[in-house]
């Protein structure tokens, strides 16, 4: 979908933001429960909307996962 809609950009900047990402969450003491809401707040629901073919709500539903985590660790 990213590379459909032309996000190049945005997929550059996930190659960078990601590792980020993950060293933060993995700093923390509570990493295991992070994951976890992570994965039940965001992540399942893309697949599910994946799976239906809803390519724009799993996008958009990424993008806040993202931007949530890139606020939280003050990552730009």
């Amino acid at each position: 979908y990213m590379k459909e809609q032309k996000k190049d950009e945005e997929i550059k900047d996930y190659y960078i933001t990601a590792p980020k990402i993950i060293k933060c969450i993995d700093m923390e003491p509570n990493k295991v429960e992070i994951y976890d809401q992570l994965y039940n707040k965001y992540i399942l629901p893309c697949v599910e909307m994946m799976d239906k073919k809803n390519e724009k709500g799993a996008y958009d539903k990424y993008i806040n996962m993202i931007n949530f985590l890139k606020t939280k660790y003050k990552i730009k």
